[in-house]
């Protein structure tokens, strides 16, 4: 399973930035649209990709000790840096995300989830690790990196290439509001998608992806884009059968 829990029951209670970047560190609801939730992640309004699927499956990167029984991994977005000691602490579920991962689980993580799944995370003096599946440093900016609507194009489109979950997707939009870039060796990931409006991981691209990974700092807008989403879903129950055969 994904999902579990529906849109209606999370109230618009999340930690918020105004675009001054100033913080308000309100208390985050139990039930939002996301699989991880609780403090460090929980943005997913109604085009998120966690919002469009029927059921949610909930956990907390800081409480739970293991992943649920699940098919696919969404991470969505919210402010880690600031609860990167509590995310730090529970390796347990770090060391088991990274191994499915590794595995081969489909996973979809945007902005926040992208910051988790690096290396680490670098904010107020502190530095904490995370899960380490990305092998970046996550270093953090007074000033808003990237901040705004965004528009990506596949760089697959239009050239017969496989394009992760996006053949034939000419367009994807978004937004993007990240006060962080991260500090990688150059050249050893591919990126899906040229931006055409926004910064992303490095003003020229963004969506990281690593064997069934895809993470990157754009919160997509899927009702404007709709087919990558449905290619994801397809994608998860193609590889779902795969490893039940081995």
């Amino acid at each position: 399973g994904l999902v579990r829990s529906h849109l209606q029951e999370a109230p618009d209670t999340f930690e918020r930035a105004d675009d001054h970047g100033s913080r308000n560190r309100r208390a985050l609801p139990r039930k939002c649209p996301a699989l991880v939730l609780e403090r460090g992640h929980g943005f997913g309004g109604e085009g998120s990709p966690g919002a469009l699927v029927g059921e949610l499956i909930k956990f907390s990167p800081i409480s739970d000790k293991h992943l649920p029984d699940i098919d696919a991994l969404y991470i969505g977005g919210g402010f880690p840096e600031i609860f990167s000691k509590e995310l730090h602490d529970n390796k347990s579920i770090r060391n088991e995300i990274k191994q499915k991962i590794e595995d081969g689980l489909p996973v979809y993580a945007e902005c926040g989830g992208l910051m988790y799944l690096c290396k680490s995370i670098s904010y107020e003096n502190g530095f904490n690790e995370m899960a380490g599946v990305i092998d970046a440093d996550v270093k953090l900016t007074k000033k808003p990196k990237g901040h705004g609507y965004t528009k990506l194009m596949p760089y697959s489109y239009g050239k017969g290439k496989e394009g992760r979950w996006f053949d034939k997707v000419k367009l994807i939009k978004g937004h993007e509001f990240h006060h962080s870039f991260l500090e990688m060796p150059q050249n050893k990931y591919e990126f899906i998608f040229k931006m055409k409006k926004g910064y992303g991981v490095d003003g020229c691209s963004d969506g990281i992806t690593y064997k069934n990974l895809l993470a990157g700092y754009t919160h997509m807008y899927s009702p404007a884009s709709s087919g990558w989403f449905k290619n994801w879903i397809a994608f998860i129950k193609l590889t779902k059968a795969e490893m039940q055969r081995k």
